[in-house]
């Protein structure tokens, strides 16, 4: 009998969190923007390859979610947080690059995705070397799963791409100049709280360059001037 109490007692605490979560609501995506590139470096299409990106562990406890296949929406190749449903709960991995140094003419990174992810709880971002990069014109959501009554794995309380991002890619400009002389590695970091998901984040390419063409001879003192 007490056995059977404490299974209800604990149906009753879930069923009053999941009654905090709102609906989920599909908006207009407003945070895209392409960057403006004079020059490409890198220009990752992952339906060429998978080009070296590798599987991390950001939480210890985060469930694995990231793979490279056939997307199920239009069976484009990419890297996705799943391709059978919708992502795990208590989701928490990273999506790695393969390492550049970042210079006048690789601090721009363009990353071509689409997502639909539970609002505010669950979501992604990008890192690099550890310090979370907002592109240029922010994230959808300043604190990811900001509830105290659910965590998201590798991305709690911070800023990332959450929601819904419209039914066809969207692009994202990020400015590393705040890495320029750093060999760097792109992160993509997402996770999910213990309740609710969806289709998930997929990334189609990433791109690397920068808006000015370095001149032969250029200082490395002149270079870091232009960011000033």
């Amino acid at each position: 009998m007490k056995a059977l109490l404490t299974i209800l007692f604990i149906i009753a605490i879930a069923s009053v969190a999941w009654a905090e979560k709102p609906v989920q609501t599909i908006d207009d995506p407003v945070f895209l923007v392409e960057c403006a590139f004079q020059n490409v470096v890198y220009n990752w299409d992952f339906a060429e390859s998978d080009y070296g990106f590798t599987n991390a562990e950001c939480d210890v406890e985060g469930v694995p979610v990231w793979d490279y296949g056939y997307w199920p929406s239009g069976d484009i190749v990419c890297w996705g947080t799943t391709f059978d449903g919708n992502y795990p709960s208590e989701a928490g991995q990273s999506l790695i690059s393969p390492s550049f140094l970042v210079d006048a003419s690789t601090y721009m990174v363009e990353v071509r995705h689409g997502y639909n992810i539970e609002t505010s709880y669950d979501g992604g971002n990008l890192s690099v070397n550890g310090v979370v990069v907002e592109p240029m014109i922010g994230y959808p959501d300043d604190e990811i799963s900001d509830s105290t009554g659910f965590y998201a794995w590798c991305v709690d309380g911070e800023p990332g791409f959450t929601g819904y991002s419209g039914d066809n890619p969207v692009s994202s400009c990020f400015d590393l100049s705040a890495f320029l002389g750093e060999e760097v590695q792109l992160s993509f970091d997402f996770g999910s709280d213990s309740s609710v998901t969806y289709p998930g984040w997929a990334i189609f390419r990433v791109s690397v360059g920068s808006d000015v063409v370095p001149v032969d001879g250029t200082t490395w003192s002149a270079v870091k001037g232009m960011f000033r």
